[in-house]
């Protein structure tokens, strides 16, 4: 068996990625060497393909990663792709990954702090709103989560299968959508503090998050905080 001395960067179940010591890039002919090699090494159902050759790849935990070649990012995993993660919470995560695949980890706070802005002053509900599906359990609603949606739902004729984006209000209740009014807004941004800090844990392995203030916490140091940065101080 030959050895290589690899630097791993990820491996799981059914792939692995990795790079030369020095990082300098593989030939063609390397490439196809290699996969030669690790086939043979094999049972013959067992097979392995060429998945790609990128600059960067940042492993946030097993599955969940982001590769970079060529000027685009790739997102890999349930943690990044979610579709029932609230835009403006993935727009968060896009601007993260920004400042980790072009070494501007420097920015990462400015980040956070402007989107701990904006939910304290949206302009637009549909960023924080979220998608729910109206099933069975929904309409017997038992769990917390479905009597929430059930209750925002009172008056709609809602039917099985529909779809609704909803907002959490200031009582905790859900609401839909379209009943949010920017002259009187009425989302909870204590909710959405809360969501950013979450957002912010899918990178803890490869981020110092004793950095980023929590806060959505209630005591005085962190409320000191808060108002600071919304001060613009």
């Amino acid at each position: 068996m030959i050895t290589h001395n690899f630097i791993i960067a990820g491996c799981d179940t059914d792939s692995i990625a990795f790079s030369k010591p020095d990082g300098s890039p593989f030939t063609t002919i390397e490439q196809e060497d290699l996969l030669k090699d690790l086939n043979f090494q094999f049972p013959e159902k067992i097979h392995w393909e060429h998945d790609g050759i990128y600059d960067k790849m940042i492993v946030l935990k097993a599955k969940n990663y982001i590769l970079y070649q060529n000027g685009k990012i790739k997102k890999k995993g349930s943690s990044l792709k979610s579709s029932k993660t609230e835009k403006g919470l993935r727009d968060f995560m896009s601007e993260i990954i920004d400042c980790l695949i072009f070494d501007k980890t420097g920015e990462l706070i400015s980040v956070y702090h402007k989107y701990v802005k904006e939910v304290f002053n949206v302009k637009d509900i549909s960023r924080y709103s979220s998608k729910k599906t109206i099933t069975s359990k929904v309409l017997d609603a038992e769990r917390t989560t479905e009597v929430k949606i059930l209750a925002a739902l009172e008056g709609a004729q809602a039917q099985m299968g529909d779809k609704y984006y909803m907002y959490f209000a200031l009582d905790k209740s859900l609401k839909i959508q379209e009943n949010w009014n920017i002259n009187a807004p009425d989302h909870d941004p204590e909710v959405l503090l809360a969501k950013l800090y979450k957002t912010l844990l899918i990178f803890q392995n490869v981020i110092d998050i004793k950095l980023f203030p929590k806060y959505y916490l209630k005591n005085k140091k962190i409320r000191e905080e808060l108002k600071k940065v919304l001060d613009g101080i």
